[in-house]
């Protein structure tokens, strides 16, 4: 590991039927991809129409095994009122396998203050002076969360990759690391590949 530091590269969510026949097995059953995904990858950005809508997170749970990691989407809305219990019950019965919540700016505000007495760390998307802001590409100034969110337009090459990855890691901290990848999941191998390569 360089410096010490680990590096998991996951997607933005795993339950997705598209990715049944080039990932998935073709006859692998719906309610196998999260073992699957979880002993490909080390982690997962959880969409919060997913975790909002009242799923087996006790499966979740034991599907994964120890050391991966859930970090959940939370947009708008869903920071207040009911999906901020059920957000705050997701986290909970995630335990030490919940690496945090991505919010928008203001969740402070929003009572997601309660994620951190669970030992939850919430990151945000914009600049909020409370919470450290996830690493995007061009948009992110350093220092950062140990956590970063990247879109690609098109599936990059390995250079792009690697510069992503170097620029991430360059800007956060000493901490072990996730990044979520909104690609393929070939992509997604191909990065893991190229971070074990750097030493992550």
């Amino acid at each position: 590991m360089a410096g010490g530091r680990s590096l998991m590269i996951g997607s933005f969510g795993w339950d997705w039927e598209a990715w049944q026949g080039p990932f998935y097995p073709e006859d692998m059953p719906a309610d196998w991809r999260l073992t699957f995904y979880s002993n490909e990858f080390g982690c997962v950005l959880v969409p919060s129409d997913v975790w909002s809508s009242e799923p087996d997170v006790d499966a979740w749970r034991e599907d994964a095994p120890e050391g991966f990691r859930f970090y959940l989407e939370v947009s708008g809305e869903l920071a207040d009122g009911p999906y901020r219990d059920r957000l705050l019950q997701a986290a909970q019965t995630l335990g030490p396998l919940c690496g945090g919540a991505v919010a928008e700016a203001g969740a402070r505000d929003r009572g997601l203050d309660r994620l951190g007495q669970l030992g939850v760390p919430v990151y945000t998307l914009e600049d909020d002076e409370a919470v450290p802001p996830v690493w995007r590409p061009g948009v992110t100034a350093c220092p950062c969360a140990p956590l970063a969110w990247v879109r690609f337009g098109g599936d990059p090459d390995a250079r792009a990759l690697r510069e992503v990855i170097e620029g991430f890691v360059g800007c956060a901290g000493d901490e072990d690391l996730a990044m979520i990848l909104e690609t393929s999941p070939g992509v997604l191998r191909d990065a893991q590949a190229i971070a074990r390569l750097m030493g992550y």
